[in-house]
């Protein structure tokens, strides 16, 4: 029984979290432009991104492409922070990896809008 459990819990343990703010499967991997990840205290990531505070939608992250020099900056969470959106049943936590494959889709073309 010890062994049953013990293997049930190395499955469930390595396997891989699915991330539900993923971009569509075009979007993901590396962008073809450079890019630079510049870590942030949610607290200021309205100001770094250029948009109002909303307590009841907290920004998680944001990328915008510069076009000269040509690179993609993205801005994410110094640290991992409660998910408080609809999937917070399944995604308790949202993870900083979890926002920059995010946002590293926007520097691939994925559009603001988030369509699938």
């Amino acid at each position: 029984m010890k062994i049953v459990i013990a293997a049930a819990l190395a499955l469930f343990s390595t396997a891989a979290v699915a991330n539900p703010f993923a971009p569509p499967e075009r979007f993901r991997g590396e962008p073809s432009v450079r890019y630079i990840v510049i870590p942030v205290p949610l607290s200021e990531m309205p100001k770094r991104c250029g948009q109002k505070p909303n307590p009841l939608a907290p920004l998680m992250g944001c990328a915008y492409t510069m076009r000269k020099p040509r690179l993609c900056v993205i801005h994410i969470p110094t640290r991992s922070f409660p998910n408080l959106t609809l999937s917070m049943f399944l995604y308790p936590v949202i993870t900083p990896r979890m926002v920059l494959e995010h946002e590293k889709g926007h520097c691939k073309g994925w559009p603001a809008n988030h369509p699938k």
